[in-house]
């Protein structure tokens, strides 16, 4: 599948015609915090390959990110640590391409897992304020 297309909408069409890829989300406890959330579906079908939540502490969740996604603490309590979800998603992404969007500055970003290496790439810059 290539990477470089004239579009996003072109390379979203070869992306999604494979099926061997899938999108990921994540939600965390502050700007440069932990995982405290995260989703991976199918790209192509849309079935939940992961979904759970992360118990973080003792990293405490920034007031800011609680506004964003209203997860707290508490929330957290009983999840599994990041060493229990971490096997679970690298069987979910294994030798798929993985789609991130994010909210932030550095724009959309893909990433391949082949045998459990990580290639990232970004993919597009975020658009300027007010664009479509």
């Amino acid at each position: 599948m290539p990477l470089q297309t004239h579009t996003p909408r072109a390379w979203a069409n070869a992306v999604l015609a494979d099926g061997a890829a899938c999108i990921v989300d994540v939600e965390t406890s502050g700007l440069d915090g932990s995982i405290i959330e995260i989703a991976v579906i199918d790209a192509e079908t849309g079935e939940v390959l992961l979904n759970t939540l992360v118990d973080c502490s003792p990293v405490e969740i920034e007031p800011g990110a609680v506004e964003v996604h209203g997860l707290t603490a508490t929330d957290l309590a009983g999840a599994p640590r990041w060493s229990e979800v971490f096997p679970e998603l690298a069987a979910a992404t294994k030798n798929r391409v993985v789609l991130v969007i994010t909210r932030s500055s550095t724009g959309a970003g893909c990433c391949t897992t082949v045998d459990g290496r990580v290639s990232i790439r970004r993919i597009w810059p975020s658009r300027p304020a007010g664009s479509a």
